[in-house]
């Protein structure tokens, strides 16, 4: 498809692609205790969600309001971030997680599939509460996704995104699916298997732009955070599967090799289990509908 085509495409909100994730400045909320690490978004998660997200959203609240620095600013300006006010009355920490927790619901019932939510140390951490609730399977791809270093300037990570729009949006679609046409398939670990080396080919293919990124690069351990409702019945027939598991990535290490990386360094690798948080209330779907990512200190 050519660039004017996606474009008019996604004008039109018919690109079935185009994805939105619900980011937070860094705070952490238990009970009624609240603690805000920055005002701002962190800068290293903004880009690395930049980079790899269509459309952010940082809700705000009337009850504590974080205004937006010059990133978020910039990026207010090019319609890539917005910020939906809410106002809940009672506990001001219960009130701010009910802030993130509003926003994806709205914008999950709005767009079924497409939104997800951005947690950990660096964005929203909620500590007890909806979002801690069951299980839910988690997987982490370990030294596998590039993002752009934390002082690279925000027009150079959007100009490259226009630039390598495909590769990047390949790479997110096949770690949403990973876990895709499963249950479906004669053989479900064969199909988890091609699944794996599918996301690996991917990480490569967007390490090998490397040269072209013309700023520096990090390293993440990037976890997504699959519903385990549709993968009930995959657990008991992926037989060695089902429990905590990794998997190496062999074409994103000889790349990383190649690029100079650490031998020492730990092999990029794939690892999931079925026993992380899950989201009360959430819509059935396959893809992720969370994501932390933990950022390495080599930089490329």
């Amino acid at each position: 498809m050519g660039e004017a085509k996606r474009r008019q495409k996604n004008q039109l909100g018919m690109d079935s692609d185009v994805k939105g994730l619900v980011v937070s400045n860094p705070i952490e909320i238990q009970g009624t205790s609240l603690f805000a690490k920055s005002s701002n978004l962190d800068v290293q998660e903004l880009r690395a969600a930049l980079l790899y997200w269509d459309k952010l959203v940082w809700p705000s609240s009337r009850m504590v309001y974080f205004s937006s620095g010059p990133d978020e600013q910039f990026l207010e300006d090019a319609g890539v971030l917005s910020r939906p006010s809410y106002s809940f009355n009672g506990d001001v920490a219960q009130g701010m997680a009910k802030t993130q927790i509003m926003a994806f619901q709205e914008l999950d019932s709005r767009e079924p599939g497409k939104w997800s939510l951005a947690q950990g140390q660096n964005s929203f951490l909620l500590l007890d509460g909806q979002l801690v609730n069951g299980k839910s399977a988690e997987v982490e791809l370990v030294r596998a996704i590039p993002v752009p270093n934390k002082d690279v300037p925000l027009a150079d990570i959007l100009e490259f995104k226009a630039k390598r729009h495909d590769e990047l949006m390949h790479l997110r679609s096949e770690i949403d699916g990973l876990f895709a046409q499963i249950g479906a398939a004669d053989d479900p670990k064969a199909k988890l298997e091609e699944n794996v080396r599918k996301v690996d080919v991917a990480c490569a293919d967007v390490l090998r732009l490397g040269k072209e990124w013309h700023f520096p690069m990090r390293l993440t351990n990037f976890k997504p955070t699959y519903e385990v409702r549709p993968l009930v019945t995959l657990i008991g027939g992926i037989g060695g599967f089902g429990a905590a598991q990794s998997v190496g990535l062999p074409v994103t290490g000889a790349i990383l090799a190649g690029m100079g990386a650490a031998a020492t360094a730990t092999a990029p690798a794939v690892k999931w289990s079925f026993d992380g948080f899950e989201w009360r209330g959430l819509r059935p779907r396959l893809g992720p509908y969370r994501y932390v990512y933990h950022f390495h200190n080599e930089v490329f």
